[in-house]
């Protein structure tokens, strides 16, 4: 596809102006996972990406953000924006170029990955639409090699707090742990992730009993088998 057809695709996909009904609308970009593990010791990963459709062309445009949601140069991503053709699978490589991680934790960024319907100038010559881009968030994880414990035993040293009407879930280990599926006395709890060294708190329901049951998210996105802990009395003020 031309220049100017590429620009005109990237411009449509900001039209908010509509007098017909959309002509597209983005989806079908599928990513290979969930999240993305990246050691310290890699000089890169690859990503892979499908285009599930059976007849619809994407741009295909991938970038990588902070912590903050703001985009970084942290990470440099090959190829950052391609034609993804009808029922075809690509590989992204992404590769860290900033600073020396820390060595001491993970450090959390996310991946996005923009899907904008690629038309020809025949579909969209003198016709009004709306182009929905779709865009695909996973958490991406730089992790520095030789951490303690293993990432598998991690969920095994949370604890929790009972302050109030709340729950504080302390992690000491160098990983962010995602939490889902919590439950305590048969009251669901929300889902959440603890940041490495650090704490997190969450609504406590008024039937809450003496300990809670969760699951956690592993590296591969899986959910793992439920685990128990006892919930605490928060007698040290902490936080």
């Amino acid at each position: 596809m031309s220049g100017y057809l590429l620009r005109q695709t990237l411009l449509a996909a900001a039209v908010l102006y509509c007098l017909t009904p959309p002509l597209a609308c983005a989806g079908g970009i599928r990513l290979g996972s969930t999240r993305a593990i990246y050691s310290d010791t890699q000089k890169q990963i690859g990503l892979a990406v499908r285009n599930t459709s059976d007849k619809q062309p994407f741009w295909v445009q991938s970038w990588v953000e902070g912590a903050d949601g703001h985009k970084t140069q942290d990470f440099r991503v090959t190829p950052p924006l391609y034609l993804s053709e009808p029922g075809k699978a690509n590989t992204l490589r992404l590769t860290y170029v900033g600073r020396p991680a820390k060595q001491n934790e993970e450090t959390l960024y996310y991946f996005r990955s923009r899907a904008i319907p690629a038309l020809s100038k025949k579909e969209t010559e003198g016709r009004d639409l709306l182009l929905l881009a779709a865009v695909t968030r996973i958490k991406l994880f730089l992790r520095p090699a030789g951490l303690t414990p293993a990432v598998d035993d991690a969920p095994a040293q949370l604890s929790f707090h009972r302050s109030g009407n709340a729950v504080r879930i302390d992690n000491p280990t160098p990983y962010h742990i995602t939490l889902t599926q919590i439950n305590s006395g048969g009251e669901p709890l929300e889902d959440v992730m603890v940041n490495p060294h650090a704490s997190a708190t969450v609504a406590l329901p008024s039937a809450a009993s003496s300990s809670v049951s969760f699951h956690t998210i592993n590296d591969a996105g899986a959910i793992t088998p439920q685990k128990q802990a006892a919930l605490l009395s928060d007698l040290s003020g902490k936080r």
